[in-house]
């Protein structure tokens, strides 16, 4: 019983361990580019933001001049955010070309239109669209509300 126990631990520890050595031989390139906010200084919202990739699986951070580097990124077509949270940026897709050695090619992410290909040039730069907006604004109360509320027309239909 230990032994099958024993020696199917040992197999598995095996099988890992040599797909490690796949992932090593793979090569490996870096997403580089420029976070610029109009009207602030980087001292106030540099430390704050991140870059992420894929969701998350690569994470950058913003430098003191507004540049940021990702590394150790695999060949592939790969979605890079930029994470603040005072402003909204919008999403660039990245793809790196295994074949021609790390060639890069980026362009905006369209969801409303999937297909729609608009290039942009390389190294990234992000520039805020909009302050993030966490509240919305209180709607005013007015009297024409009131009356057109099926309950006040019903009251006033009671009392008369």
């Amino acid at each position: 019983m230990w032994r099958s126990v024993v020696a199917l631990w040992l197999f598995s520890v095996l099988v890992c361990g040599s797909t490690d050595t796949i992932d090593e031989a793979e090569d490996l390139y870096k997403i580089e580019g420029r976070v610029a906010i109009q009207g602030a200084k980087i001292e106030e919202w540099g430390h704050h933001t991140r870059i992420f990739v894929n969701g998350g699986e690569f994470v950058g951070f913003v430098r003191s001049d507004g540049t940021f580097v990702v590394s150790n990124i695999p060949s592939g077509s790969h979605l890079v955010e930029v994470h603040s949270p005072n402003h909204v940026f919008e999403p660039v897709r990245v793809e790196i070309s295994s074949k021609s050695k790390g060639k890069m090619r980026a362009r905006k992410v369209d969801n409303v239109q999937p297909s729609k290909v608009e290039a942009i040039p390389y190294p990234l730069r992000f520039k805020a669209k909009d302050r993030a907006q966490y509240f919305e604004k209180r709607e005013q109360w007015k009297l024409t509300d009131a009356l057109a509320n099926p309950m006040v027309g019903f009251l006033f239909g009671c009392v008369c």
